[in-house]
C-alpha cells in the first residue's frame, strides 16, 4: 500500500477514534439543576475555605471545579448593554488594579478589543499585578489564530490555563508547561463563562466575549458590575477551574472572607444547561413555599 494511502488511513483512524471517545464523554455528562440551590451550598463568607479545600484535595480536576453557591449580596450591580457601554468600563476596572486580575473567558480573539485587553494586561503585569487567565481551546484559538497574542502574554508573565473542548486534552500553564491529559476529562465539557474578577473586589459576568463583534454592536449583549459578598463567590468560581485545568493555585485575595469553616467537597457538578422545565419546577415550588411562609407570617 502506497506510504500516503497509508497516512491516510491512519489519520483517518486517530479522527474515528476521538470522536468515539467524545461522543462517550459528552453522553456521559450528568447535568443537574443547581436552582434553588442545597442547604450546605458556599456562601460568600466560605468562599476562600471552598477554595482551599479544593485546592487540598488529591487528583481534583476541572470537572470537580463546579461549586455549588448559596444566595449571596452585592453592594452595587450594574447591568451595562453593548460592547459601546461596557467594554469601557472593563478596560478602566483593569487599568485600577492594584494586585490582580483574573478572567475567565469564552471566546477571546486577537481583533481589535481583545488585542487591546492583551496589551493592557502585559502592562499591568510590568507594575507588578498578577494577571491569570482561563480561556476555551475552541472559540479562543489559543493554538491557532489567536496563538501569537496569548504566548506574548504568557511571555509578560500572565499565567494561562485553556479549556480543551475537542482532543488533544493540554492541562498546566500555556504555552510551555502543558501536558497531555490521557483520561481526556474535558472533551465536551465547554466552559462557556464570561468573568472578570479585579482585585478581589470588582466582578463582571455577562454574555460577551472579548470579540469586536460585540465591541462594534454587530452582537448585541450585556455584562454586570459588581461589588460586595458576591465577588468572593465569583472568586471562588475562578480559582477552582484555574486550579482544575492545571494551574498554579492562586494566592487570590478574598476580602472579609474567614477560614474558619470546614467545607465539604462538592458532592456533584452542577449544569447551567439542565432542563429548563426541571429549572421551572423546582423555581416554581422554591416561590410556593416562599408565598407560604409570607402568608403564614401575615395572617
Amino acid at each position: 500500500m502506497p506510504a500516503p494511502t497509508v497516512a491516510r488511513s491512519a489519520g483517518l483512524l486517530a479522527l474515528a477514534g476521538a470522536a468515539a471517545l467524545a461522543h462517550r464523554r459528552v453522553l456521559r455528562i450528568e447535568q443537574h439543576d443547581c436552582w434553588p440551590p442545597e442547604a450546605d451550598a458556599v456562601a460568600s463568607d466560605d468562599a476562600l475555605a471552598a477554595t482551599e479545600a479544593f485546592i487540598a484535595r488529591t487528583g481534583a480536576r476541572a470537572r470537580d471545579a463546579p461549586l455549588e453557591f448559596a444566595w449571596s449580596t452585592a453592594a452595587t450591580i450594574e447591568p451595562w448593554i453593548d460592547g459601546a457601554s461596557f467594554f469601557p468600563r472593563i478596560l478602566a476596572d483593569v487599568e485600577a488594579a492594584r494586585s490582580s486580575v483574573h478572567i475567565l473567558m469564552f471566546g477571546w480573539r486577537e481583533g481589535e478589543i481583545g488585542t487591546r485587553m492583551a496589551a493592557l494586561l502585559e502592562r499591568k503585569l510590568q507594575e507588578g499585578v498578577e494577571v491569570r487567565v482561563i480561556v476555551d481551546g475552541l472559540g479562543s484559538r489559543p493554538y491557532g489564530a489567536a496563538r501569537p497574542m496569548f504566548t506574548r502574554l504568557a511571555a509578560a508573565g500572565a499565567r494561562i490555563v485553556v479549556n480543551d473542548v475537542l482532543p488533544p486534552d493540554r492541562d498546566g500553564l500555556f504555552p510551555d508547561g502543558q501536558h497531555v491529559d490521557w483520561l481526556h476529562d474535558e472533551l465536551g465539557r465547554s466552559d462557556h463563562r464570561k468573568l472578570y474578577v479585579i482585585d478581589g473586589r470588582v466582578g463582571w459576568t455577562g454574555g460577551a466575549g472579548l470579540e469586536d463583534h460585540f465591541h462594534d454592536g454587530r452582537f448585541h449583549d450585556v455584562m454586570v458590575r459588581v461589588t460586595g459578598d458576591v465577588v468572593r463567590q465569583l472568586q471562588a468560581a475562578f480559582v477552582v477551574s484555574f486550579h482544575g485545568y492545571g494551574g498554579v493555585p492562586a494566592a487570590a485575595t478574598f476580602p472579609g472572607a474567614s477560614r474558619s469553616r470546614t467545607i465539604a467537597a462538592p458532592r456533584r457538578s452542577c449544569s447551567p444547561s439542565a432542563s429548563p422545565a426541571a429549572s421551572w419546577r423546582r423555581r416554581a415550588r422554591s416561590q410556593s413555599r416562599s408565598r407560604a411562609r409570607v402568608s403564614a407570617s401575615t395572617s
